[in-house]
């Protein structure tokens, strides 16, 4: 279960307009991602996977908390990841203490990987062609 934070009220004095913020939290995606080849699906999980690290570049939710969030099974989350890997977009890290399996980390880029070309076929700078 997530707590919910309250909502959060700004009024706009000049056009005397209240904007309600009903879920403050999110996560800001780079344009490279948005244009990277993946999958809806692993899409979603980087989105979510940049939820967890409080400002870190690594994660370590389990892959079952990962399923659970994203209403998926864990073999759903373990095929997003590959795409995600595979595209360089996240580094998996497995993770033991002697004979104990711990949750994974995930090293989750937020700058496109060595070579990797915008859209158009050129590089971006602050979404500038």
């Amino acid at each position: 279960m997530t707590r919910q934070a309250p909502p959060t009220h700004t009024t706009l004095p000049a056009a005397g307009i209240t904007l309600v913020v009903e879920e403050p939290r999110f996560a800001i995606v780079p344009e490279w991602v948005i244009d990277a080849a993946v999958s809806d699906g692993a899409f979603r999980l980087y989105s979510l996977l940049l939820r967890y690290g409080n400002g870190s570049s690594s994660r370590m939710p389990s892959r079952q908390t990962l399923a659970r969030r994203l209403r998926r099974s864990v073999d759903a989350i373990d095929r997003a990841m590959r795409q995600l890997t595979e595209a360089g977009i996240v580094r998996v890290e497995h993770r033991r203490s002697g004979e104990q399996f711990l949750s994974n980390r995930y090293h989750v880029r937020t700058s496109p990987p060595a070579g990797l070309a915008a859209a158009d076929g050129g590089p971006q700078i602050c979404g500038y062609p």
